[in-house]
């Protein structure tokens, strides 16, 4: 599949991806500044590298749905004090 960006959609696009990373950064402060949370990336991002390497994909998607639920559960204790 091929995703061509023409002049007319070339904004929306940027604006798109823009919101996501500004989104993908600041979820990404939450889960690191909570308590445990660097350690926790650092181990899930180290188990997911293991199982790229011996091409797993199996795994790798495993691992990677694994340390999205761990960054939505910093999100949630942290939730409140950002409201």
């Amino acid at each position: 599949m091929r995703f061509y960006i023409t002049q007319r959609n070339q904004k929306s696009f940027f604006q798109t991806i823009s919101g996501l990373i500004d989104k993908f950064q600041w979820l990404r402060a939450i889960a690191l500044n909570s308590q445990g949370g660097a350690r926790l990336s650092i181990d899930d991002h180290k188990k997911m590298l293991k199982a790229l390497k011996k091409m797993d994909g199996t795994e790798l998607k495993k691992l990677t749905k694994l340390h999205l639920r761990h960054a939505a559960k910093k999100y949630v204790l942290k939730q409140g004090v950002f409201l």
